[in-house]
């Protein structure tokens, strides 16, 4: 293992640990006996005749394992769903697991249980909502007329087009009776306080797991394109759905507006800009520099690609010793057509690896490049994602395996495994989207 890879291996457990949940209920969400405290809000428990948990997504199972160990002795009752490899301990708190990234039957079984605790609520009881990326397939519950044959097909659809998260979630609340604020139907009027990790860029609450605890103030954007396909299906199944309907019917009765104003409390409490900035602290003490740094970039696989390739180009014109680091927190979305087996940071990686030995650009420093699924798991693979760097971009240029042919199958993770350089952490049991780092060291020797 050479200097670079030692680096990387310190920084990303430094930024896995910066995003677990033990790390965020002890530095962001401090609570005790007496009261809860985030922000600059403070919430007295003994305002609360029951407090409830519900969850969802992939951090849901390691945030409820947390938050018993503070309010073990006051949770009445509470259910979290997770993805299947993500269950953790708890003792009062049930832990199921169901399916991602399509929802399965336990997705709704669970989901319809949780509606089912919620019923036992109260208007002076406390109902605390553990949400994190995942949510969107965990927690479903489907409006009339869509069965979950029907709601697989939409999601396979959605998720394999080449479109944001943004646009993706816009159709799943309106095929859902849970999503886009309407849970809070079922938890109203009890005070509901959701601690939310968020895997998507820019922290929009109505997007991270499609907002189940959030009213949005604007209009569901749907494309047009997509909406012909989508109905496709649904025609397919007989069903007489159409999209505009289900649209209009995204309203809440102004109770529902009042008591979201006034009992209802969203709190991000980890975001992959935490991540970002844990990995730009530890790169300083291990002596980098920063080249460059974005926390914010949500765009195709191929644009991003490029993107790098461009600073990669300018950091190959840096003269003299140097010690630097490129770090992009990132979202990017891919037209799946192959049948291989990969996902999005592995297809980015092996796209800029191609770019390299295409344009037959030459590297006159050390590199390591990593591009890493912050939830362990990357696209249908068990890895979270690969890293490439000067042995094997010389190695991939020597052998008979051609980078060109695996993107064109989208079979991203066998190139990869060919080479070993496939990274596998396991569930992180956490997930606030995507990682990409690049460490570069002159091989001149500092004076």
């Amino acid at each position: 293992m050479n200097e670079l890879s030692k680096d990387f291996e310190v920084i990303i457990k430094s930024f896995l640990k910066s995003i677990s949940p033990s790390e965020i209920f002890k530095e962001k969400v401090l609570i005790n006996k007496n009261q809860i405290k985030i922000e600059d809000k403070t919430f007295p428990l003994n305002e609360f005749e029951k407090i409830y948990v519900i969850g969802f997504g992939k951090a849901s199972s390691a945030m409820a394992t947390e938050i018993e160990k503070y309010l073990l002795d006051k949770i009445e009752d509470g259910i979290v769903i997770t993805k299947y490899g993500f269950k953790t301990e708890t003792k009062k708190i049930k832990v199921f697991e169901a399916g991602h990234p399509l929802p399965d039957e336990n997705s709704i079984k669970y989901s319809l249980d949780v509606l089912n605790l919620l019923s036992k609520t109260k208007e002076n009881d406390l109902v605390i909502c553990l949400i994190s990326g995942g949510g969107s397939s965990l927690f479903e519950v489907p409006v009339d007329g869509i069965d979950l044959i029907t709601l697989q097909e939409l999601n396979d659809y959605l998720i394999k087009r080449k479109i944001p998260i943004h646009r993706i979630n816009s159709f799943r609340k309106a095929f859902s009776k849970v999503k886009g604020g309407k849970l809070l139907e079922y938890i109203y009027p009890s005070t509901c306080l959701s601690f939310v990790i968020s895997d998507v860029i820019g922290d929009d609450l109505s997007v991270i797991a499609s907002g189940p605890t959030y009213l949005a103030a604007k209009k569901i954007y749907i494309d047009n394109k997509d909406t012909l396909e989508v109905e496709k299906i649904l025609h397919h199944k007989d069903e007489v759905i159409k999209i505009e309907q289900l649209i209009k019917s995204q309203s809440f009765p102004e109770e529902i507006i009042s008591y979201y104003n006034s009992k209802v409390h969203n709190f991000i409490v980890a975001s992959n800009k935490t991540a970002v900035e844990r990995s730009i602290e530890i790169s300083k003490q291990l002596g980098y520099e920063i080249f460059a740094c974005k926390y914010d970039l949500l765009m195709s696989v191929e644009e991003l690609a490029s993107h790098f390739i461009n600073e990669f180009l300018s950091l190959n014109q840096t003269q003299g010793y140097f010690k630097k680091i490129i770090v992009y927190g990132c979202e990017t979305f891919l037209e799946v057509k192959g049948s291989g087996k990969g996902g999005r940071n592995l297809h980015l990686l092996l796209t800029i690896l191609n770019e390299l030995i295409k344009n037959k650009i030459k590297p006159n420093f050390n590199f390591f490049i990593s591009s890493f699924a912050t939830d362990g798991n990357d696209g249908n693979t068990d890895s979270a994602g690969a890293f490439i760097n000067n042995q094997i971009l010389e190695k991939v240029k020597l052998s008979t395996f051609s980078p060109e042919v695996y993107l064109q199958n989208f079979d991203s993770y066998n190139f990869f495994k060919n080479f070993n350089c496939l990274i596998n952490t396991g569930p992180t049991f956490t997930n606030v989207a995507d990682l990409f780092i690049c460490l570069a060291c002159s091989t001149e020797k500092q004076s």
